[in-house]
């Protein structure tokens, strides 16, 4: 089995992720600006620490990954929660950097060993933000939306030796979840509205989510490239209100 890299891997989504990949028999490195204590004794885990905005630094990083290097998945996000038109251009530009350009600059280091090692594949977790969104969302709704323009035209540049994949998910139970319902008066009441607007009643657990990766790895990839995959609970399906 070959190498996988996963950005954002010292918690939520890219935590339980890098625990399933390991499962599965990859190696796997994890970058993350925080430390992943969990999976650092695991002998096929090794853990960069590194600040995903911090572009120039990303680019020296991307050439040391293993050589076997087969999957990149860009689970890492940052959630200002800022409005727009109030010229919060940090927030901005810190969105951009490591919820867009990160996988730019992660997967043209790593271009030559993922065209070379199975399964070939570059994954985005994205979010159910690129179409639908709410108020004070807009840098990280205007980034993922961004997000998944990146792998429509990667998807193309990139075939046929790279498939690329966006995975745009509902509410999930992560903590980034957490400090976004912060923003409402009562966040529990806006946590429970959430849950029932939701098909299933309840949160995307982020161990579904990798789950869901690793059973797609299992199978061929050729015909995902470019595709936006939805797991949001009929969030983009149900019209306000129903």
């Amino acid at each position: 089995m070959t190498t996988a890299v996963v950005t954002g891997a010292s918690g939520g989504v890219g935590a339980s992720l890098a625990e399933a990949l390991l499962r599965a028999g990859f190696d796997v490195v994890g970058v993350d600006r925080d430390t992943s204590p969990e999976l650092k004794s695991h002998q096929n885990y090794s853990h960069l620490v590194t600040d995903l905005g911090d572009l120039n630094a990303l680019a020296r990083i991307a050439t040391d990954f293993p050589r076997d290097t087969g999957l990149l998945v860009h689970a890492a996000a940052v959630q200002h929660l800022a409005p727009a038109g109030t010229g919060a251009i940090d927030n901005w530009l810190d969105s951009f950097k490591v919820n867009v350009l990160a996988i730019e600059v992660l997967t043209a280091g790593l271009r030559e060993s993922l065209a070379l090692n199975s399964p070939q594949a570059v994954f985005c977790i994205g979010s159910v933000h690129e179409i639908l969104t709410s108020g004070q969302m807009a840098p990280y709704s205007t980034t993922k939306a961004a997000l998944a323009g990146w792998v429509r035209a990667a998807a193309i540049d990139l075939a046929s030796e790279i498939r690329v994949v966006n995975l745009a998910l509902g509410a999930t139970n992560t903590s980034m979840l957490e400090s976004g319902l912060e923003r409402n008066e009562s966040p529990l009441a806006a946590l429970h509205k959430l849950q029932q607007s939701l098909l299933p009643g309840r949160l995307l657990e982020p161990q579904q989510v990798s789950d869901f990766i690793v059973q797609l790895l299992k199978s061929p990839l050729d015909h995902l490239s470019g595709a936006t995959i939805r797991l949001d609970g009929g969030a983009s399906s149900r019209l306000s209100g129903e």
